[in-house]
């Protein structure tokens, strides 16, 4: 695993120095805590870019403050009835519980920085006695993954820090390595490498549940000891405890690539030579290397401003001057500067972010004018939005739910729910951004049937209202439980048409009546209707 990570740790360290100079935890950095790590940073603007994308992705896509998923059966009939969507409601509710008193959103900030960045970033999800669930982001450098044959990571190791006493608080003192006990001594602050690996157990007897025949192993050990001690700990996950989002894959490599902090790295290279470049030429062109008469050696020279230097007729030359004229030409290198900022910026696709949050667009700018600008930006975040639903929320939200489940937090399902599977819908605002067209689409189509209408009124039969409305409750995020199954609309129309039967016999009833009764006031024998139904001629 470590030969896999070598070849990608060159590039993975540039973009750390160059646009998150605070983030990364390779072998090296251990020892240096607490040390300037920016010092190849001379101009904020991608070390911002990036923040401001990783805080745009989060409010976006699971925004701390408003709805970002919902769930809903596969069995799409099953959502018609009322007790079925009570049940999702109230799982929705538990589950957002759980997100909001734990540590989640924080944490899923730093991943996406993480993910802009350095196109990989792991999270653990472990059960927590306080919280139900517990989270946590790792950071470049520390970690090493591995797919399966499938292409999902399934295998993580990490490198873990601690000194001698807290291995053995943790893990005791017979579970911990004899050097360590002797450190621990002599040197209770050394810094002993511990590595945490998680994989696949296949050694695991299925029908055994103990901790060391769960689905996935769990080792702790101690890097660099003797094989027959070290073994902190060996116990198991029923589920696999990480959620690894990857930005883009190549082939068979299971660490990310083309993220933003990929593409704009070149440019964050050379931003940061021509912002120092302009700093220096500023510098030159203020306070340039000076020359002087060589009588002017011992006397003292005023170049502050208003200073006046005496020089005798005696000294030749043209006193004191710049020893050469050379005029650096910053305006021009600002310029590149600011060309450079903006291409970075449009990496981490911060216009977009500032665009979509703050609806920043002109006044007098039609709605659909600033869809399509907005939509022509969200192209570039579709494949990572799709990819982020099967790598890192699909499994984030089923991680949660079986601890939630295990921890027994949910709410009982209908007895025939059981064995039924949930699906998971997003409604962020950017993945409601991305379906908003079909909206668009949707009133431009019954827009139509109400023009062909004027020409052929059964034209409208084609248009199914209320999968329209049911559908467009769906995208807009509509709340399910203002949006009326079809039970309910079918009861509702069954007794409006109840109503106007009965409403149209009375009116018949009446006009009968009025009839009959205008017939029995009719004068004999002029020929009225009754008389010629009987076949009674007038006298």
């Amino acid at each position: 695993m470590k030969n896999i990570r070598q070849p990608h740790e060159g590039p993975l360290k540039d973009l750390r120095d160059y646009i998150a100079p605070n983030r990364g935890n390779f072998l090296e950095d251990e020892g240096k805590r607490g040390q300037r790590k920016d010092l190849k940073i001379y101009n904020g603007v991608p070390s911002i870019s990036a923040r401001t994308f990783g805080a745009g992705m989060k409010a976006g896509v699971t925004s701390s403050s408003r709805p970002w998923f919902r769930m809903a059966m596969a069995n799409r009939g099953l959502m018609e009835r009322d007790d079925v969507r009570a049940y999702l409601r109230g799982v929705e509710e538990r589950t957002y519980q759980i997100f909001n008193q734990s540590n989640f959103y924080p944490m899923a900030a730093v991943s996406y920085y993480e993910l802009g960045v350095f196109a990989t970033s792991p999270m653990s999800i472990m059960a927590d006695f306080e919280d139900i669930v517990r989270f946590d982001t790792y950071t470049v450098g520390e970690y090493w993954i591995a797919t399966n044959s499938r292409g999902v990571v399934d295998v993580l190791y990490r490198r873990i820090w601690k000194t001698p006493v807290q291995l053995i608080e943790e893990f005791g003192k017979e579970n911990v390595s004899r050097e360590t006990i002797r450190m621990a001594d002599i040197k209770p602050d050394h810094k002993i490498k511990v590595i945490h690996a998680v994989e696949p157990n296949d050694d695991r007897i299925p029908d055994m549940i103990d901790a060391q025949n769960k689905a996935y192993r769990s080792v702790y050990y101690e890097e660099g000891t003797r094989a027959d001690e070290g073994f902190l700990n060996i116990s198991g996950f029923d589920t696999f405890p990480y959620v690894i989002s990857r930005w883009s894959v190549n082939a068979s490599d299971p660490y990310g690539t083309d993220s933003p902090g990929y593409m704009a790295l070149g440019d964050a290279k050379q931003l940061q030579a021509g912002t120092f470049r302009k700093a220096a030429g500023l510098d030159r062109n203020l306070n340039p290397p000076l020359q002087a008469p060589s009588d002017l050696k011992n006397q003292r020279i005023m170049n502050v401003p208003g200073g006046v230097t005496f020089v005798t007729p005696f000294s030749g030359g043209d006193g004191i001057k710049p020893m050469y004229d050379v005029r650096v030409p910053l305006g021009d290198i600002i310029e590149d500067n600011v060309q450079i900022e903006e291409r970075i910026k449009d990496a981490f696709f911060v216009n977009m972010f500032l665009a979509i949050q703050a609806n920043n667009r002109p006044q007098d700018m039609k709605a659909e004018v600033a869809f399509q600008i907005d939509k022509e930006r969200l192209l570039m975040l579709g494949p990572v939005l799709e990819s982020l639903n099967e790598d890192f929320l699909n499994p984030l939200i089923e991680r949660v739910l079986f601890i939630a489940e295990e921890a027994g937090v949910l709410p009982e399902p209908p007895e025939d729910l059981v064995g039924q599977d949930l699906e998971i819908e997003y409604v962020s605002s950017l993945a409601k951004a991305q379906k908003i067209s079909a909206i668009s689409n949707m009133e431009r189509f019954s827009g139509l049937i109400g023009l062909w209408a004027q020409l052929k009124q059964n034209v409208v039969d084609k248009f199914d209202f209320d999968q329209a409305a049911d559908e467009a409750g769906e995208i807009l995020d509509v709340p399910t439980n203002i949006v009326r199954s079809d039970e309910d609309v079918k009861v509702i129309r069954e007794a409006e048409a109840q109503l106007i039967n009965n409403q149209m016999a009375l009116e018949a009833g009446a006009t009968a009546a009025k009839a009959a009764k205008d017939l029995a006031n009719a004068p004999v024998g002029t020929g009225n209707a009754l008389e010629q139904l009987a076949g009674v001629q007038p006298t």
